[in-house]
């Protein structure tokens, strides 16, 4: 996957949640386990049992996480500065047993439809909890150590993303972008707090936890040191973390592996040899294969931090709705896109500057962006491409879009269509080819008689996708659910059909071989 050598795919299958190993196997031995434990054992047994998955998925990166998970803890100790019973300042290491771990770190509430992408709405540094009265070398001292520490995760994620350019067999260690973003933002927040996690054990968890590790969402350390429910049992939560499990599962199994057969199909014939419409429905299949692969994997992590207590964190929000690409991007990946606001575009500046200056912070923002994905030139200039769009929409089309009803969603879709082609591709070439292919440079003539054909194979599939992608589902389960009449019918069919389609999935991968995972890349 463009230029990863992910090492033996049968040794890290364990590490895909839509696969039976995970399902049926792993994660009810860790449930059991977890409820079977005394309520103070819980934390420990997350721990172990992430270590275990990363170990069983990849066992030569195992040290790098758990090294990590070492080094960032004593960091913040480092970083705290937490006020006595005199209220002086003093060290995390002497700090006294009633602070507990990071306070007042809970994200704020946003309403997304009203902002712009990377908008701040809250200035990060007023949320100090007590005033700073530390002397001016404590606080140059902390402001080093916030910067060593910050450089030396961010340096262990550009070696590895470096490392597959010049070294072909470097291993890629998975889900290394997700959890270096976490220690990111914890130790930021420590820095802003002053507050740190006394208990290695809890911080272990939370930079190890394994529903997020491989595929995120991205979990900030107040999220979970607010999750007052940890390690209760409720039968309802189980319940609703079953669902999210569920309803992931089928997301990922039934829509997008099977819109990756296209995508597969596509890709085997070569861009070389097909027509520009059966190009245009490739990169159609693929737009939404990453979607429901993606929404899919988030909400099975979702579902399961909701069984043990862990706060649900929405990651989309049904984006191909959006009438803009700012607005996508609220809507897409939403925890990348709030981390990258609040710990990068804001401390640049944010928009309140010169105008230059703004111009400067997103493309910063957005090279940054593309790095994270990976070290190439298509990443690149993916961050690029969408930077000059947001900064066009920011100057200027903004106003024309929300008068437009029709042209506004389908100048979305055209871009992040073509977004996702630059983003897929191997390499620069491989991508400019594909974008000419779907222009009409191609080699192939006609109008697509292939594209007729794998429109017959794949259409129920894609108009499911379509349908499934837009908010229409979810506002007719609600208005089921606010029906009266219904209640007696939706009591006894709600059950029956979330056992139908957890059947179905699982029929689908007893059956089939064909269920990639696209986060060993990241």
């Amino acid at each position: 996957m463009s230029g990863i050598e992910i090492g033996n795919l049968e040794s890290l299958h364990t590490l895909v949640f839509s696969s039976l190993e995970f399902l049926f196997r792993y994660l009810p031995l860790f449930l059991i386990l977890f409820y079977a434990v005394p309520k103070r054992f819980r934390m420990f047994v997350l721990f172990a049992f992430s270590l275990i998955l990363y170990a069983l998925g990849d066992p030569a990166h195992v040290l790098i996480l758990l090294g990590m998970s070492v080094v960032n803890w004593l960091f913040g100790y480092g970083l705290a500065t937490e006020p006595d019973a005199d209220g002086k300042r003093m060290s995390g290491l002497h700090r006294k047993k009633e602070h507990p771990g990071v306070r007042g770190l809970r994200r704020k509430t946003i309403n997304w439809s009203e902002l712009q992408i990377f908008e701040e709405t809250v200035d990060q540094r007023k949320e100090e909890p007590y005033r700073n009265t530390a002397s001016p070398q404590t606080v140059k001292k902390r402001k080093f150590w916030l910067a060593v520490s910050v450089l030396c995760n961010a340096s262990l994620l550009i070696f590895f993303k470096l490392s597959n350019v010049f070294e072909e067999n470097m291993l890629l260690p998975v889900g290394i972008s997700f959890y270096t973003f976490k220690s990111i933002s914890y130790l930021i927040d420590v820095y802003r707090s002053g507050h740190a996690e006394r208990s290695f054990l809890r911080f272990g968890a939370y930079l190890c936890c394994f529903p997020q590790i491989v595929s995120g969402p991205i979990m900030r350390y107040g999220e979970m040191e607010q999750a007052q429910q940890f390690g209760l049992w409720k039968a309802a939560r189980a319940e609703d973390g079953l669902k999210y499990i569920i309803a992931g599962l089928g997301m990922k199994v039934l829509l997008a592996d099977r819109l990756g057969f296209l995508w597969n199909d596509i890709q085997t014939i070569g861009f070389e040899s097909i027509s520009t419409p059966l190009a245009w429905l490739g990169a159609a299949a693929y737009s939404m294969e990453l979607y429901f692969d993606f929404a899919g994997y988030s909400l099975i992590a979702v579902g399961i931090g909701r069984m043990i207590g862990l706060p649900a964190i929405k990651n989309f929000a049904q984006p191909y709705s959006s009438r803009s690409v700012s607005e996508f991007y609220r809507r897409w990946h939403m925890t990348l896109g709030s981390w990258f606001r609040d710990y990068l575009y804001i401390p640049l500046g944010g928009s309140r500057c010169s105008r230059i200056r703004h111009i400067f912070n997103i493309l910063v923002v957005w090279m940054a962006t593309g790095f994270w994905h990976g070290a190439a030139w298509n990443f690149v200039f993916w961050g690029l491409f969408y930077a000059v769009l947001l900064m066009a929409e920011k100057f200027f089309l903004l106003p024309a879009l929300k008068k437009g009803r029709a042209l506004p969603h389908v100048y979305v879709l055209l871009a992040v269509t073509l977004g996702f082609v630059l983003f897929d591709a191997v390499s620069l070439k491989d991508a400019l080819h594909q974008l000419g292919t779907l222009f009409g440079a191609g080699t192939a003539s006609g109008l697509g008689t292939e594209a007729v054909y794998m429109l017959r194979s794949y259409g129920v599939v894609l108009a499911l996708a379509v349908l499934g992608a837009t908010p229409l589902p979810a506002m007719l389960w609600k208005k089921a659910q606010e029906a009266k009449f219904l209640a007696p019918v939706l009591t006894v069919a709600e059950p029956l059909c979330t056992l139908a389609l957890l059947a179905l999935c699982t029929a689908f991968l007893v059956d089939g071989s064909f269920n990639p995972f696209l986060y060993f890349r990241f």
